[in-house]
């Protein structure tokens, strides 16, 4: 089966602990970093066709273990300062995920956010394509926001990752 993903990468001057605040705080009160309006949107849409939609609260607005609901997306795997899995849970043709991943880079700290769809036939290849030009702006601006909210500094990027960036 086909599966497509999208990478962005940049570089915050900050150790991976710092970085990753604003990672595990995703969603909930805190929202996404970018577009939250969109994401509300989203989440409403997905009530509408029987999903979830935007689960009010979180467990921990400071911490995440495998389970946990992110409002309609659940935590698959994290590990603090380094990785955190999310797996949609919203009406989608295919299965989407969001992953961020935290490197250390000298003293600063490469942040990355992949995207990822596993299409449900044709109806779910037509939905990769139709909205990646849409999710490539928010995921791009949403790391970005995430490491602005470090309040260190962006040393580069955000910046596309081809060599992540395929088809299965």
């Amino acid at each position: 089966m086909k599966s497509f993903r999208e990478t962005f990468c940049l570089t915050v001057d900050c150790e991976p602990e710092k970085a990753w605040l604003p990672v595990v705080r995703i969603g909930g009160e805190t929202g996404w970093h970018y577009a939250d309006r969109l994401w509300r949107f989203r989440a409403a849409l997905d009530r509408l066709f029987g999903g979830p939609g935007m689960r009010p609260g979180r467990r921990d607005p400071e911490e995440l273990e495998p389970g946990d609901p992110v409002d309609f997306w659940r935590v698959v795997a994290v590990r603090p300062a380094e990785f955190l899995l999310l797996r949609a849970e919203a009406r989608l043709p295919g299965e989407a995920w969001m992953h961020f991943t935290l490197s250390r880079e000298n003293s600063a700290t490469r942040m990355c956010l992949t995207s990822g769809f596993v299409p449900d036939g044709p109806a779910g290849i037509l939905y990769w394509f139709a909205v990646r030009p849409l999710h490539s702006h928010i995921f791009r601006n949403m790391l970005l926001g995430a490491a602005r909210a470090t309040g260190c500094a962006v040393l580069s990027g955000p910046e596309r990752n081809p060599v992540s960036d395929h088809v299965c």
